[in-house]
């Protein structure tokens, strides 16, 4: 197994070096996760495990919006391909051609795990959330689960 570093990431997808597989990785934290209404998008990528990112989470209605931020947000990291990229990036409202007036950003970061960092992809909103409530938990699978509760 050969991984990459967030620079070469935003350089190649996906591809085969040298008999390597290249892997792409993804990080959710959203209505993508395992347990919401949007996971059906990714549901035929590999789940590698539950990790964590720095960042500051939102709630805005159905979903949640994640801007760059210090503290810890929950979620999962997937194994994607690259029609599963494009399956995300059009559920995010995200256009590699504009990203500027995209609804979302895809960027790639480090991701960590237990014992292990790597580098995914993950989706920051890219408008104004300061007139929404920010999920101080950072974990939205449990914020949802209280919200539910009500």
């Amino acid at each position: 197994m050969f991984f990459i570093s967030c620079k070469d990431l935003m350089l190649y997808n996906q591809f085969y070096l040298l008999n390597f597989n290249i892997y792409m990785y993804l990080f959710v934290y959203g209505t993508l996760l395992s347990t919401e209404y949007n996971h059906q998008t990714i549901k035929d990528s590999k789940l590698i495990d539950e990790a964590c990112i720095y960042g500051k989470l939102f709630d805005i209605g159905n979903y949640p919006a994640l801007k760059e931020g210090k503290n810890i947000i929950i979620g999962e990291l997937y194994d994607i391909d690259d029609s599963i990229l494009k399956s995300c990036d059009q559920l995010e409202g995200y256009s590699n051609d504009d990203p500027e007036n995209s609804l979302y950003v895809r960027k790639s970061i480090t991701v960590f795990m237990d014992k292990k960092e790597l580098c995914a992809y993950v989706y920051y909103c890219n408008f104004d959330t300061s007139n929404y409530k920010e999920i101080e938990s950072g974990n939205y699978k449990e914020y949802m689960n209280e919200q539910r509760k009500k």
